[in-house]
């Protein structure tokens, strides 16, 4: 037979007290601010176009594919852009340099980028950027540097 006292009322209290006073990130995984900053830009024309993916598909260039997208200006050869209540895990960035501010990469006749770009571990700029080389663990608040080069 269940007893129903004054000593169940307080336990059902302090346990609905828990489950309303801790954060609801505790619950549906945990967020991180990242932070990207842009470096070696060759002018400030344009904008930075900063996205984030969390799958191959569409990286480095195809933004619509991406989890989440940052504009930024460019200031004297730099900009930056913050990602908030990102949820831990694999990530890749890409950055733009969006000369002529028509969203998109441009390449030449033969398929060369014709604009800069970036991606997060700054890697092989001979060829494509792979999200499995590009990609890194997101498991806590980050500041990223990423260098933006040109093929012209």
């Amino acid at each position: 037979m269940l007893k129903s006292g004054k000593s169940e009322i307080p336990k059902i209290l302090i346990i609905f007290f828990l489950f309303l006073f801790i954060p609801s990130q505790t619950f549906t995984g945990q967020k991180a601010k990242i932070v990207i900053n842009a470096s070696d830009f060759k002018n400030d024309k344009g904008t930075a176009r900063f996205s984030l993916f969390s799958q191959s598909k569409g990286f480095p260039e195809k933004y619509k594919f991406a989890n989440a997208t940052v504009s930024a200006p460019i200031v004297n050869n730099n900009a930056t852009a913050t990602f908030e209540n990102i949820l831990y895990g694999e990530y890749a960035v890409s950055i733009l340099h969006d000369e002529n501010d028509n969203y998109k990469m441009d390449f030449n006749f033969i398929g060369i980028p014709k604009e800069g770009f970036g991606v997060s571990n700054n890697r092989n700029k001979k060829s494509k950027p792979s999200y499995d080389k590009s990609k890194i663990n997101i498991n806590g608040n980050l500041t990223l540097y990423i260098d933006i080069v040109y093929f012209d």
